[in-house]
């Protein structure tokens, strides 16, 4: 991946339109930037210099390694969205849980049980993997791996 499109999944990710992206850079760091710059870096037409991955490491909050090619942009993005993704879904098992325990839903135990399960399985997995087992993470009783 180059760096040009890890710039773009970083500031798409953000909800960032390349316009904001601009104005975050030139008003937390004093630079005069423009939007066309950003968008021949995103194109692949020109890298940005270092003065600029530094600034854009810190308004990214990825590390400047990633973005000079030290560390595999792929992987590193892939581990990003992991981490996302857990937090999530163990406040939404949580939620649900506890919603249900006045109905007669499953003990404390029993939701500790599945949080575990569906913490290790989702920062284990790809996201086709993660994808199926959200369909259907309902229809599984607590503690039970996928098949």
């Amino acid at each position: 991946m180059g760096i040009g499109e890890l710039i773009r999944e970083l500031r798409t990710a953000r909800g960032w339109s390349q316009g904001r992206l601009v104005s975050e850079l030139n008003d937390a760091f004093g630079t005069s930037l423009t939007w066309d710059c950003l968008s021949r870096w995103e194109n692949g037409k020109v890298k940005p210099s270092a003065f600029y991955l530094a600034h854009l490491s810190s308004l990214l909050d990825v590390p400047l390694a990633v973005l000079e090619g030290e560390v595999d942009r792929r992987t590193f993005l892939t581990d990003v969205a992991g981490a996302a993704i857990a937090p999530a879904v163990a406040s939404d098992l949580l939620t649900v849980g506890f919603s249900a325990r006045p109905n007669g839903g499953p003990s404390v135990d029993a939701w500790e049980d599945k949080l575990a399960t569906y913490g290790t399985e989702y920062m284990s997995l790809g996201a086709a993997d993660i994808q199926r087992l959200l369909a259907c993470r309902d229809s599984r009783p607590p503690g039970r791996s996928h098949a």
